[in-house]
């Protein structure tokens, strides 16, 4: 009843929003306004809605009727990000740097390649209706930014760090990560062939027996790649606009879940945009699907979310003539709206509230952990949390600090960086 009245609350704003960006997609694809076409050039382009296919291809328009990612913290261990892009405003907390550098916004080597995946997974837009920039697969899912690497080609010091000085740094970043109550944990850049390292294995283990989902690029080689490579990781691989493998290579050791990771429109540091592809795309954009899921199904643990994920994208047989099948329909990529379905009966059987987990918690003294408690808070306290978020929301959507014209209006199109 309580997740009912929640949605309730903000279902008017999710839907009108959701179906903008499906009015586009299916406008720009109808229109054959691909990511090949100069058009698809962000330094050409002022509403770049019309670039993002990957959202139209994991079905993210039709997934924000019910869920935009609210209450979900998703950690993005990369190379920090830059919270003052207007399109991610509001949606970032930087987190440590555990290169040692302390680094900032604005700094070399800092956030070129963390804002692209900040913006694929919860990117915002800006503008009245956020008719302005682009749109992340969970566009109210919260981004705790720590820091574990440099920018590649970066002239820091980070960047000339041995693997085991970054496996290190990766492996305090998912402890970071749990203990600052992250859901989700995205690890988008970092990687590693050859042999498996201790100190990474354990904080997996670590992050996975509390409950937290890890997401990682898998690999075009014919070797394990880690951290994508270890069991209670989520791999993923890149599609391009055709849902075939996307890259030189068509098989991706360990990667079970393709996703849309070809010229995909995103955030880039200094309130531009810029085209990412590669494996790194993908891992974003599985973790934005995973945030959804986890926002509407937080009692999910991390194998029930990889299980609904995997089922998003295959077709689902009964197990017994008992038992009713998902029904769903092989797309190619993993899919936020089929991931819904799968959680949804996944979930129906499963408490919502984890005495045991929220025990072991309170034991290790994870003061961030108060995301296993959530739904165990009451109907007054989750009508709280809806009423400050939607108020956020409502407040963001109000604001137009660029003076920019509304939409459907006849005037220029909108400029594609922050003035």
């Amino acid at each position: 009843m309580a997740r009912h009245a929640t949605r309730l609350m903000t279902a008017n704003m999710v839907r009108a929003r959701g179906a903008c960006a499906a009015a586009l997609m299916a406008g720009a694809l109808t229109l054959g306004i691909g990511v090949d076409s100069a058009a698809a050039d962000p330094e050409a382009s002022g509403d770049l809605r019309y670039q993002q296919w990957g959202l139209e291809a994991v079905d993210a328009p039709k997934a924000w009727e019910i869920t935009e990612g609210w209450g979900v913290t998703v950690a993005l261990l990369d190379t920090g990000v830059d919270d003052s892009h207007p399109d991610l405003a509001g949606n970032i907390e930087i987190g440590p740097d555990y290169t040692g550098e302390d680094a900032r916004p604005g700094e070399a080597g800092y956030g070129g390649h963390g804002t692209k995946m900040a913006g694929i997974i919860a990117a915002n837009g800006h503008g009245v209706e956020h008719s302005g920039g682009v749109m992340g697969v969970a566009p109210n899912a919260e981004i705790l930014s720590i820091r574990v690497g440099a920018d590649p080609g970066s002239s820091s010091e980070a960047s000339q760090a041995g693997p085991e000085e970054q496996q290190r740094w990766l492996a305090n970043g998912i402890r970071e990560a749990v203990r600052e109550g992250a859901q989700i944990v995205s690890i988008p850049l970092l990687g590693h062939g050859g042999e498996t390292s201790a100190v990474e294995r354990e904080a997996v283990e670590y992050a996975n027996r509390r409950g937290v989902v890890i997401i990682a690029g898998g690999s075009g080689e014919e070797t394990p790649f880690y951290p994508a490579a270890y069991e209670n990781v989520l791999a993923a691989s890149p599609v391009g606009p055709s849902m075939r493998p996307s890259g030189t290579t068509s098989t991706f050791v360990g990667a079970s879940l393709p996703a849309p990771a070809e010229k995909i429109a995103t955030t880039a540091t200094g309130g531009g945009y810029e085209h990412v592809s590669g494996t790194d795309a993908a891992a974003a954009m599985v973790t934005g699907v995973a945030a959804l899921v986890r926002s509407e199904y937080p009692q999910l643990r991390p194998d029930q979310v990889k299980d609904a994920l995997v089922a998003s994208k295959e077709p689902q047989q009964a197990s017994s003539p008992d038992t009713a099948p998902l029904e769903l329909t092989a797309s190619g990529t993993v899919n936020a709206s089929y991931a819904l379905e799968a959680a949804g009966k996944l979930a129906a059987d499963q408490p919502a509230f984890d005495p045991e987990l929220a025990q072991q918690n309170e034991d290790e003294g994870l003061t961030g952990a108060g995301w296993t408690l959530w739904a165990g808070i009451g109907f007054a306290g989750v009508l709280l949390v809806a009423a400050v978020i939607g108020g956020r929301t409502l407040q963001r959507r109000m604001a137009n600090p660029y003076n920019l014209p509304d939409q459907g209006s006849a005037e220029e199109p909108l400029n594609h960086r922050a003035r």
